[in-house]
């Protein structure tokens, strides 16, 4: 007898628990993310520029556009992937929206090899030919893939 009385309490919280995860969306996945590059800055702030090639000696800006993120504070992940596909850099961070438009950035600068100073002066990309080519960068916001993007290194 005492299984019939639990089937009610179990069935009533099956199908609780379906419509709750039914009704529940993602917040990220209902914000519009756009994902530009630039070198450029002005004050502070990276500028807007959507430039798609650096060269070796730039500074690599990402910068994430959000409109219709839920309020709060999302954490951010970028992972910078070279042209052989191996992760040079990762950038996290967390960042506070409104729900309107936000922009944030995150950087990214490569470096040659140490003493390579000289030699650089004749030929730019001395130590950074594994640089060049077509860079991927993949963007999570609260730990969903929101965004993969590619510009190019040139020497």
């Amino acid at each position: 007898m005492r299984l019939v009385h639990l089937r009610l309490p179990i069935a009533w919280l099956a199908c609780t628990v379906s419509a709750a995860l039914l009704a529940w969306t993602p917040t990220v996945q209902a914000a519009e993310i756009t994902t530009t590059f630039s070198s450029r800055k002005s004050g502070d702030i990276p500028r807007k520029t959507n430039e798609t090639e650096f060269t070796c000696s730039d500074t690599i800006y990402a910068l994430l556009e959000t409109r219709g993120l839920e309020p709060g504070v999302h954490d951010i992940e970028i992972q910078w992937l070279d042209p052989r596909g191996d992760r040079q850099e990762l950038t996290q961070f967390s960042a506070h929206t409104s729900g309107d438009e936000s922009l944030v950035w995150a950087w990214m600068r490569l470096h040659p090899p140490e003493n390579s100073g000289l030699v650089r002066t004749f030929d730019p990309s001395h130590g950074m030919r594994i640089f060049i080519g077509e860079w991927t960068v993949k963007i999570y916001i609260d730990d969903d893939h929101v965004s993969t993007e590619h510009f190019d290194v040139l020497c």
